[in-house]
C-alpha cells in the first residue's frame, strides 16, 4: 500500500507502508532474537545438562534401591513372623499331643490291658494269629480304639521292651519289628519319655481320610511308655497320627501368623 505525504513545497512524497512494516518486523526481530552463544558458553550448557540429568537418574535409582530394600526388610520381617507362629503351633501341638498319649496310656483300664497283652505274648510265646484273636487286644480294640478317634489319632501300636509289636489297631503291623528301628521314637519311651517321631513312610498302605488304602502314604507316632503299678516300665504305646491333616494345620497357622 502507499500513503502520500504532502509537503510545503507541494512536493507529494510517496510512502510504502509495506516498506515501513518490513523494517519494524525487522527491528522486533533483532530486539528478541537470542544472542548466539558462543562455544564456550554451549561447553558449559551442555555440562550442566549432563549434569542434571545424571542426578534425576541417581535420585531414581537411589528411590529404586529404598523400595527394594523396604520390601525385602518387609518380606524378612513377614518370614520371620510365619516362622516364629509355626514354631509356636507346633511346640503346643507336639506338647498336646504328649499329654494325650500318657493320659491313654497312664488310663488305668486301658494301662492293664496293655500289659496284659505284653505278659500274654511273653508266656505262652503266642503265634501272631493268637495275638491277633485274643480278647485282650479285641478289648484294647475296641476300647482303646475308641479313645483313638476321640483324641484325633488314627491307630496305635503295642510294644514289649524288646520293641516286638504285639498289639495295634490294623493287623499289618502285630508280630513284627520294623517300626522299632523308624525314628527312634521306641528306643526314647522304652527309656522312660513320651517322643514325637519324625513323619515316614507308612510301613503298609494306610487308609486315607476317605478309608481309601493308600500304597505310598506318610505316618508318624507319638510314643510313650506303659508303667505298671510298681513304677516299672513293662511296654510302650505308640499311637499313630495323620501327618498330611495335623501339620498341614500347623504350617496354615504359621502362614498367617495367628
Amino acid at each position: 500500500m502507499l500513503k502520500i505525504i504532502e509537503t510545503e513545497s507541494d512536493g507529494l512524497i510517496l510512502i510504502s507502508s509495506r516498506n515501513r512494516t518490513s523494517n519494524k518486523n525487522k527491528s522486533l526481530k533483532q530486539k528478541f532474537s537470542p544472542m548466539p552463544l558462543s562455544s564456550k558458553n554451549q561447553n558449559k550448557v551442555t555440562a550442566a545438562t549432563v549434569l542434571l540429568i545424571t542426578a534425576l537418574l541417581s535420585m531414581g535409582w537411589f528411590g529404586i534401591e529404598t523400595v527394594e530394600d523396604r520390601l525385602k526388610e518387609n518380606l524378612r520381617a513377614q518370614l520371620k513372623t510365619n516362622l516364629n507362629a509355626t514354631s509356636l503351633a507346633f511346640n503346643i501341638w507336639a506338647r498336646d499331643k504328649k499329654l494325650d498319649a500318657e493320659t491313654l496310656s497312664n488310663q488305668p483300664l486301658i494301662n492293664k490291658e496293655i500289659r496284659n497283652l505284653i505278659a500274654l505274648d511273653k508266656s505262652t510265646e503266642s503265634s501272631r494269629d493268637g495275638l491277633l484273636k485274643s480278647k485282650t487286644l479285641t478289648w484294647l480294640r475296641t476300647h482303646l480304639g475308641k479313645s483313638c478317634l476321640r483324641y484325633g489319632f488314627m491307630g496305635f501300636v503295642i510294644f514289649d521292651l524288646e520293641g516286638k509289636q504285639v498289639g495295634a489297631l490294623f493287623d499289618e503291623p502285630i508280630g513284627k519289628t520294623n517300626l522299632s528301628e523308624i525314628s527312634g521314637f521306641f528306643f526314647k519311651s522304652v527309656r522312660g519319655k513320651t517322643a514325637l517321631s519324625l513323619p515316614f513312610k507308612g510301613e503298609f498302605p494306610l487308609p486315607d481320610i476317605n478309608g481309601k488304602k493308600q500304597e505310598i502314604w506318610p505316618t508318624m507316632f507319638v510314643s510313650t511308655p506303659v508303667i505298671s503299678e510298681k513304677g516299672e516300665i513293662e511296654g510302650v504305646l505308640a499311637l499313630r497320627i495323620r501327618p498330611e491333616i495335623e501339620l498341614s494345620e500347623i504350617m496354615t497357622i504359621g502362614r498367617f501368623g495367628k
